[in-house]
């Protein structure tokens, strides 16, 4: 969807988009260009081959691993994950294969009824870099207002075993619960606990940008994260080194 091209062009950065597919050669050629990267949502669909399925997963992971190599030395390389993208970057830390058994067969996240709702966020880790970016007033705003809208159907639920695992990589920022019969808590934000990856569960980029879906929340609140995430985001990408030099590269 443009609302994620847009959601990043609104605070003055530009687009380079990275298909799948993209041989090797020429990914590393995109990745020294760049100043980080935005893994969107969506969803991988079950009935590809299962070679795209791998492909997906093993372009996903070289260009995490790209991200880790630059900022051991010392090239700040920011990474932000959105739902799908969030689910996924939550696991990098296995191999292909774990991960993607992790993934389809619900061993490393849960399934969550989480459609087409806006929900409160309640930041539990309030002093951590992506935490600190809402003020103390906000974040007790947020836990009382639905404040960002919800559309998946898996998420990594507290209280789950797995969570042993992922907590040796990330820390949860926030929490938010789903619509199910009996509420679940999920994790709603997260942050890496060793390089500058953060991700959200739910999807900023819809607020100003998207308007098929009626229940999208539209109000100032919803707004306020939206484009505080966006800056955020931004902000740490400006703290690469890398330039573009085949400007033919950004999308149009």
């Amino acid at each position: 969807p443009a609302s994620y091209v847009k959601w990043i062009e609104m605070n003055n950065a530009r687009v380079i988009p990275i298909p799948y597919d993209t041989p090797k050669g020429a990914l590393d050629m995109i990745l020294n260009q760049i100043n980080g990267v935005l893994f969107i949502g969506g969803q991988v669909d079950h009935g590809m081959i299962s070679e795209e399925y791998s492909h997906f997963m093993e372009t996903f992971k070289y260009i995490v691993n790209h991200a880790k190599k630059s900022n051991n030395q010392k090239n700040y390389f920011p990474i932000f994950a959105i739902c799908l993208g969030f689910e996924i970057l939550g696991m990098m830390d296995d191999n292909i294969q774990t991960i993607i058994n992790e993934f389809t067969t619900l061993k490393g996240l849960s399934d969550v009824d989480a459609h087409h709702y806006n929900s409160k966020l309640d930041i539990i880790a309030s002093k951590t870099i992506f935490g600190k970016i809402f003020s103390q007033s906000e974040q007790d705003e947020f836990r009382k207002t639905p404040c960002v809208f919800q559309n998946h159907s898996q998420a990594f639920v507290l209280n789950a075993p797995y969570m042993k695992k992922w907590n040796k990589y990330w820390k949860v920022v926030a929490t938010s619960k789903s619509k199910d019969k009996k509420p679940i808590k999920y994790v709603s934000m997260y942050e890496y606990n060793n390089y500058p990856f953060y991700g959200v569960q739910f999807h900023p980029e819809k607020i100003l940008f998207e308007w098929i879906l009626p229940e999208i929340g539209r109000t100032s609140i919803f707004r306020k994260i939206s484009k505080r995430l966006s800056k955020f985001f931004i902000d740490e990408c400006k703290k690469n080194k890398n330039r573009v030099k085949i400007p033919d590269l950004y999308i149009r």
